[in-house]
């Protein structure tokens, strides 16, 4: 095909440095599972941890949404801070995050970002992502509201390894 990106669609190729235990570095496409909602960032992303606390910063670019290829006219960034609880049942990791995204050097959104992914409870899981406008534009002039934009929530339960069960909600 004329563009590779019709055919070809790349979730995640990422080269990584571990610059100790507990911080990394990530250049590429990457899938970040503390922002997976955002869905996958061509750039830069690093993380660091310090008990049970972690935090990172994002600069990259969104994929272009008609092909999924790199389109370097949607530049974002932010960071996030989340903190993870660790139990001998599963674990709770909670993440708040804080970004700008832009089209052609324009603010295209500006927004914060939460998500909750909870395994305490035995063979149950909770997902729960939203999304919180902080800018829109309103007749040409650039405002500053709370909106909610976006709301996903899943739950799964497994009842033994060969049956599981499923549900879902999500409002964009």
């Amino acid at each position: 095909q004329q563009n590779v990106f019709n055919g070809l669609k790349i979730y995640d190729l990422a080269l990584n440095y571990e610059v100790s235990k507990k911080t990394s570095i990530w250049l590429g496409r990457k899938i970040n599972p503390k922002i997976s909602s955002l869905g996958a960032i061509d750039g830069l992303q690093a993380e660091t941890g310090f008990k049970n606390f972690f935090a990172g910063a994002i600069a990259g670019f969104r994929p272009d949404y008609t092909d999924y290829g790199f389109n370097n006219k949607l530049l974002e960034y932010g960071g996030y801070l989340g903190h993870r609880i660790l139990t001998k049942n599963g674990s709770v990791n909670t993440t708040l995050a804080f970004f700008q995204q832009t089209n052609n050097s324009n603010i295209d959104r500006r927004f914060t970002y939460f998500q909750i992914d909870n395994s305490l409870v035995k063979n149950l899981n909770l997902f729960l992502s939203g999304e919180f406008d902080l800018y829109s534009v309103k007749d040409g002039q650039p405002t500053t509201s709370l909106s909610l934009t976006s709301i996903y929530l899943s739950l799964s339960y497994r009842f033994n390894h060969k049956l599981s069960v499923y549900t879902s909600y999500d409002a964009r």
